[in-house]
């Protein structure tokens, strides 16, 4: 998470100002140079303090006493209908040093931020307060990547357990009909011409030399007569 800020202070207007990390720029191409902040300037009773000229005083330092400072610049900004002020810490009047001389990798810098309402009042402190996190954007300049050396090929594994049955496939298509195949055995017996013995109860095959119908065909023998089937 990018670090957030939240200030307090009781002044003649008993005024608060939230100033809120926001986001980070990206220069293309470039090491991001400045971050965003966005404030609310509200009154006593919670109304947003709007269209009004503030001086913002941002310090980056490396201790909360502010004795060892990276980095100091000015903003002269001025709040919307809404009473919210924006500004890009790293983007403002130098004062002191340069957003590239900030140590992200040493500790967690503090920031400290004075204003002033350009009313008579004065510069006011609203105080001083250690980032959350260091921003990634920042601290990602000093790291260097590359390929390591290919690692030694492991151990094959277990055989894992056989997989659940896949659904059935669609029927296939038809193939295309076999060559026919030779005459078999006759299953009945053949009537002889001229006629052979026949048993009672048996059907005949007839070449249609006995049928009245002179095609082949079966003929049944009930005893005493031909029956054409």
């Amino acid at each position: 998470m990018e670090p957030g800020l939240t200030y307090k202070s009781n002044i003649m207007k008993k005024l608060i100002l939230i100033l809120t990390l926001l986001s980070t720029q990206f220069l293309a191409g470039q090491v991001p140079s400045a971050f965003s902040y966005q404030g609310l300037l509200v009154d006593n009773q919670g109304n947003g303090i709007i269209n009004k000229d503030v001086t913002l005083n941002v310090i980056i330092s490396a201790d909360i006493n502010l004795t060892n400072n990276y980095y100091t610049e000015v903003h002269d900004v001025k709040t919307n209908d809404n009473g919210m002020i924006t500004l890009n810490i790293g983007e403002g009047t130098p004062l002191q040093g340069a957003v590239s001389d900030i140590d992200w990798l040493l500790s967690v810098p503090y920031i400290s931020i004075n204003y002033d309402l350009n009313d008579g009042s004065g510069e006011q402190s609203l105080g001083t307060s250690q980032f959350n996190a260091v921003p990634f954007c920042f601290s990602s300049k000093y790291i260097i990547c590359q390929d390591g050396p290919p690692g030694s090929t492991g151990a094959i594994g277990p055989q894992g357990s056989q997989g659940l049955q896949g659904p059935s496939g669609l029927t296939g298509q038809a193939g295309l009909p076999g060559p026919q195949g030779p005459p078999g055995d006759a299953i009945l017996p053949l009537l002889d011409t001229p006629p052979i013995t026949a048993i009672e109860g048996t059907i005949y095959m007839d070449n249609g030399t006995n049928r009245s119908d002179a095609l082949p065909g079966f003929r049944y023998f009930d005893g005493n007569n031909w029956i054409d089937l």
